[in-house]
């Protein structure tokens, strides 16, 4: 490949470029492929399969010029491997299958997708704490394909079988050694294999690093999973820098979010106000929550300038920083009757498009006007409000404003 004197090859200088270098690439390897490039979306079709580029545009750019062709050329493998797949049998299944820690964003993403073109299957999965899930994938030569829905019923099995048993390899490929003590009490994983974070599946395993307190865990990216004790404030912090830091590092980063191993189960976890540590993992998960709200918004924008039958306004999600203080704002005007309004902190209420604003807390809104509001059932959550505050209610509310910032 000819490169440029930037080090970048040439033609492969922006998404629409790299899209060309793939294309090319499949029509190397299989000149009978028919392939459907939907570039706006930054995913290609062959056959009936469809693969978003992303991630493999990240790992791309994040590898050296040297090992670029590679990255393609494994990548074009695989999704040829599974384009051209037939049924898999269960045999298979329960042979390569692996548990894996993904976003919920990506899943409410691949669910969402039934509206779009690409119109993914329904992946098998579980929640992991409220931001996280547990997915199973096929580990194969040159992928890893998620199981689906269907597939576990064809296979005539259950989730939670299938996931015992990918677990009991997996455990048995894992050790305490898979992990280096990057600062006192903070530790990295070092497989660097897609399979990292995959590690939260074997507490065992981290109950034997040297951590004060149980386990606590950032996964920073599929290939980065930090790991603290839960009495060691200093770690806590240290941990939630270093995923924000793999966010820019990992080619496929995932969240700063922090996860508890709670006896056998893994939970939420967020310091307390008075924690060293709280403003910077305050901080890391707005920033994640407002990612996913801004890519929801964006989709069900779409969907319901496609409707005819329905005028939703669809409301954003603002994070604010103020030095002291952390935290998530919205709007409702219930003039616009149709409203999709995001769970934040606080709620800037105007009582038609143009009077004046003013600022209640959550709290304040649900007390006073949950009756107003329908929980859809999303990820990330909203309310949908279609029935508007009595005069009454609206003078309540102003009566509990706070300031806005």
């Amino acid at each position: 490949m000819e490169v440029s004197k930037g080090g970048r090859p040439v033609g492969a200088k922006d998404q629409h470029s790299f899209i060309n270098l793939i294309v090319e690439a499949v029509r190397k390897a299989d000149p009978s492929a028919k392939i459907v490039v939907a570039e706006s979306e930054f995913f290609i079709e062959v056959g009936t399969t469809s693969m978003h580029l992303g991630n493999v545009y990240r790992y791309w750019l994040a590898a050296t010029i040297f090992k670029r062709r590679s990255v393609i050329d494994r990548y074009v493998a695989g999704f040829l491997e599974t384009s051209r797949q037939t049924p898999i049998a269960r045999e298979e299944a329960f042979a390569t299958v692996v548990p894996v820690v993904r976003t919920r964003a990506l899943v409410e993403s691949i669910l969402r997708s039934k509206y779009t073109d690409q119109q993914l299957p329904d992946p098998a999965w579980r929640p992991l704490g409220s931001h996280f899930a547990a997915m199973l994938v096929l580990d194969q030569p040159n992928t890893m394909k998620f199981v689906t829905a269907d597939e576990i019923v064809a296979w005539n099995t259950t989730f939670e079988d299938l996931y015992s048993h990918g677990r009991q390899g997996l455990v048995a490929t894992l050790s305490p050694s898979g992990f280096k003590e990057v600062r006192s009490g903070v530790f990295r994983s070092t497989y660097d294999n897609d399979y990292d974070t995959s590690a939260v599946f074997a507490p065992g395993v981290l109950r034997q690093l040297r951590i004060n307190g149980d386990p606590i865990v950032a996964p920073g990216g599929r290939n980065t999973l930090l790991v603290c004790g839960s009495q060691d404030e200093r770690a806590i912090g240290e941990i939630v820098r270093e995923a924000i830091a793999a966010q820019s590092s990992d080619p496929s980063p995932m969240s700063a979010r922090l996860l508890l191993l709670d006896g056998f189960t893994w939970v939420d976890y967020q310091p307390e106000v008075s924690h060293p540590a709280f403003h910077t993992a305050a901080r890391a998960c707005y920033e994640h929550q407002g990612h996913a709200y801004a890519e929801q918004r964006g989709f069900m924008d779409e969907v319901f300038i496609r409707c005819e039958t329905r005028d939703v306004y669809v409301a954003p999600y603002r994070v604010f920083d103020t030095g002291d203080d952390v935290f998530s704002l919205t709007l409702w005007v219930p003039d616009l009757t149709d409203t999709l309004i995001p769970h934040a902190d606080r709620i800037e209420v105007s009582r038609h498009l143009d009077d004046k604003s003013f600022v209640v807390t959550a709290e304040t809104l649900l007390e006073i006007c949950g009756h107003h509001l329908t929980d859809t059932g999303d990820y990330p959550p909203r309310w949908n409000a279609t029935t508007s505050p009595s005069a009454q209610e609206y003078d309540r509310l102003e009566a509990r404003r706070i300031d806005a910032r």
